[in-house]
């Protein structure tokens, strides 16, 4: 089920609701009322009951992906004892910015559901889009934008690398995202053939072993910063480790974020 953001008449009915929190919405920043009112809404309809709950993989949420554009094809981010690294083909680049980071999710997601390594994308482009939360009508600059995240982000080879000083251990971790991608570029009509993406048995088994839980209303709403969601992410990760990632945790953690 793919989220609707507020529109002006949703966001009317929400002020002038009989609920006086409502009228929170209308005292903050014109840019920031679809925030509240997203933070509104989570609050009256638990993520399990709105069909938002969603799954990232923990090894990307310890280390995540580039913020902007790099202009080589290797690169690195340590976090503590993990190191993370990535390469890519010359003529691919790297995948960076918030598009990998939603369409990661969407994947993982996929995955945890079905429990299955061979993932199918809708076949038409924009509604993919849609469902992800990106933009409810793209246009041809963001569907090429889209479109070449996906490209950089499943040719891309990842390595984890972990040390423990203390015992003098090393434990290096390397796998590709996909073993075969095969994907139609319809915009704006059905395609013969569905788009699909295998994963490689490696991925598969990371992003399924105890995945990270998040709220999708929270990340269609932080969409438009990748920083805004890793900080989300990091947030949230303690909840998957405390086994705690009910409705209230998942809220409050939001509500830190947004403020």
């Amino acid at each position: 089920m793919a989220y609707k953001p507020y529109d002006d008449e949703m966001l009317r009915t929400l002020i002038d609701g009989s609920d006086p929190r409502w009228g929170l919405v209308a005292k903050q920043p014109r840019p920031q009322r679809k925030r509240f009112a997203t933070a509104l809404q989570r609050e009256q309809e638990s993520v399990q009951e709105a069909g938002m709950l969603d799954y990232q993989a923990r090894i990307l949420v310890q280390c995540s992906l580039p913020y902007r554009r790099q202009f080589t094809n290797e690169w690195t981010r340590r976090n503590g004892q993990m190191v993370l690294s990535l390469m890519t083909p010359k003529d691919i680049g790297l995948p960076y910015g918030a598009y990998p980071r939603l369409l990661l999710t969407w994947v993982t997601t996929e995955a945890v559901r079905t429990q299955k390594r061979q993932v199918i994308l809708r076949d038409s482009l924009t509604r993919f889009m849609a469902d992800l939360g990106i933009v409810q009508h793209a246009n041809g600059r963001e569907l090429q934008r889209f479109k070449d995240q996906t490209r950089r982000l499943f040719n891309t080879t990842i390595t984890s690398t972990v040390t423990d000083g203390a015992h003098s251990m090393t434990h290096d971790v390397g796998f590709r995202l996909a073993s075969e991608v095969k994907l139609w570029w319809t915009p704006w009509h059905n395609a013969t053939d569905s788009s699909e993406i295998t994963l490689t048995e490696e991925f598969f088994h990371l992003i399924t072993d105890r995945p990270v839980p998040v709220d999708l209303r929270v990340l269609q709403v932080l969409k438009g910063s990748a920083l805004a969601l890793d900080i989300y992410s990091w947030l949230v990760y303690p909840l998957e480790l405390s086994q705690t990632a009910d409705h209230d945790s998942l809220r409050g953690v939001a509500s830190t974020v947004w403020q």
